[in-house]
């Protein structure tokens, strides 16, 4: 039968010996967080005032035709940056909600302005213009007047009322110009980038 006198140091000796562990632990936890934030410092520059103006302007400019302001300032922000950006800069950046970012990143992915990546050890996505942007932008614009003209094309071998029928003409007249435009637009976008490469 062991005495409580002899159990007493023992206990002791672990409660300090746990202790200096969570000691331990605590510093690693905070230089890796050092870590990561000089990490962040690194990656995103500072912004000039002519940055942040650009922002702005470009925002406002995205509201007025249609898009959320947002997109346009997260579509700026990574045209001034040099490297890619990370979603809590783009929230810490602009001073949007991480859903707001999250939605207008997908967003503009889907036009085709900006690609996503990864980087080592990091769990948060980043973001940069996708090469070729313009051009991409044109073709994601070219799918989506094939999808309209279709839609109008179903609509006209439908729809028997002859007023109906004439508005869906001039739709369908728009679209085609447009379509015809986008694709010599898309073609000379192409060129130029054959161009650079030669």
């Amino acid at each position: 039968m062991l005495s409580g006198a002899y159990l007493q140091p023992s206990l002791t000796s672990w409660k300090r010996d746990a202790i200096n562990c969570s000691r331990r632990l605590i510093c690693i936890v905070r230089w890796a967080a050092v870590g990561r934030v000089h990490c962040d410092l690194q990656i995103m520059k500072t912004l000039t005032e002519s940055d942040r103006r650009f922002i702005e302007r470009l925002g406002l400019q995205a509201q007025s035709e249609g898009f959320s302001r947002i997109a346009g300032h997260i579509w700026a922000t990574l045209i001034v940056s040099d490297e890619p950006v990370s979603s809590s800069q783009l929230v810490d950046t602009l001073r949007g909600s991480k859903a707001s970012v999250s939605t207008n990143t997908c967003f503009l992915e889907r036009l085709g302005i900006v690609e996503r990546r990864t980087m080592p050890g990091e769990r948060q996505d980043f973001f940069s213009i996708r090469p070729h942007t313009y051009a991409a932008l044109v073709q994601g614009q070219i799918k989506r007047l094939e999808a309209r003209k279709e839609v109008i094309a179903e609509a006209k071998a439908t729809i028997t009322n002859e007023q109906t029928l004439a508005k869906l003409a001039d739709l369908d007249q728009f679209y085609t110009l447009y379509y015809e435009s986008s694709k010599d637009l898309l073609k000379q976008l192409r060129c130029q980038i054959r161009d650079h490469k030669t």
